[in-house]
């Protein structure tokens, strides 16, 4: 499907909603279900992939697709050689082919992450990864910021379902990842979907992106208030807490015995202390009553 896509649409575009300014990405996916994994990366309707047998691998914003490649655009070879890009008689390097010539390959600090987690790639420990802001991994800056993440459990062993955990908010070091299952007739949750604007979209409009839209959720909006609260000396002590809370969400080990539950998401209440404008997450009314 995606490469079907690309084939008859290509890509592009801003990927920023301001028409004042203009950033493209050429797109990369991992591709993964519970038998094999791809890695599938592309340069305008043009495409490589490889089949992941072992180790880890990583996607950055730098293509890391050398000479291993499973699959591949049918006129890949002839058009790079078209351009002048390739010789032909040396090894076909598709990183090297469609990278700039300053790109650098070892920038990829989420591999570095990984390979120093070693033979661990729980569930745990790949939070952990997308929880660095040494590596570069998580970024929290005025200009960049991780605006969600997402870690996927895929058991082998049919028996037992496939968990994802999302943040659904920004700065995953501060975030918890909450654990969703998708099921037949899975119910969608109000305080995490992106407002709808309808026709009224900028998106939508001839000429676009003439407005920009606020399209946080109220999850979204409740997370940032917190984060900025959690500037604050006064109320900085709860911090402490909050990183306790972050290591209970694997408690719910208990979704793969109670697969009714489909989705845990925070459920907010204002404690009512001196405090009480920091918004807890995942009350315990809250958890107890959905494992019920």
């Amino acid at each position: 499907v995606i490469v079907a896509l690309l084939e008859e649409y290509g890509q592009g575009g801003n990927y920023y909603e301001d028409g004042s300014s203009c950033h493209t990405f050429q797109s990369a996916f991992l591709i993964v279900d519970r038998n094999e994994a791809w890695i599938l990366e592309t340069s305008g309707k043009y495409w490589a992939a490889e089949k992941i047998t072992e180790g880890v691998k990583c996607i950055c914003n730098q293509l890391s697709l050398t000479t291993k490649i499973d699959a591949e655009h049918p006129e890949l070879r002839n058009y790079v050689r078209s351009q002048g890009w390739w010789n032909g008689d040396s090894d076909f390097n598709f990183s090297e082919v469609f990278s700039l010539s300053d790109d650098h390959l070892a920038c990829c600090s989420g591999r570095e992450s990984l390979e120093k987690q070693g033979g661990d790639v729980s569930a745990q420990a790949m939070i952990d990864v997308l929880r660095d802001k040494d590596s570069g991994v998580c970024v929290d800056s005025e200009s960049f910021l991780t605006t969600a993440s997402i870690v996927s459990v895929l058991p082998q062993d049919p028996s037992f379902p496939c968990v994802h955990y999302f943040t659904g908010t920004p700065d995953p070091s501060r975030s918890v990842f909450k654990p969703f299952i998708f099921v037949d007739d899975v119910k969608l949750v109000p305080k995490v979907q992106s407002p709808s604007f309808g026709n009224d979209d900028p998106a939508k409009k001839i000429p676009r992106f003439q407005e920009k839209p606020d399209r946080r959720h109220e999850l979204y909006k409740a997370h940032e208030w917190a984060r900025s609260l959690l500037e604050n000396d006064q109320v900085r002590a709860v911090g402490p807490g909050i990183k306790e809370l972050k290591g209970c969400v694997f408690w719910f080990v208990f979704f793969f015995c109670y697969p009714e539950c489909i989705a845990l998401f925070p459920y907010f209440y204002k404690v009512k202390s001196q405090t009480d404008k920091v918004i807890i997450l995942f009350s315990p009314h809250c958890v107890y009553g959905l494992l019920k």
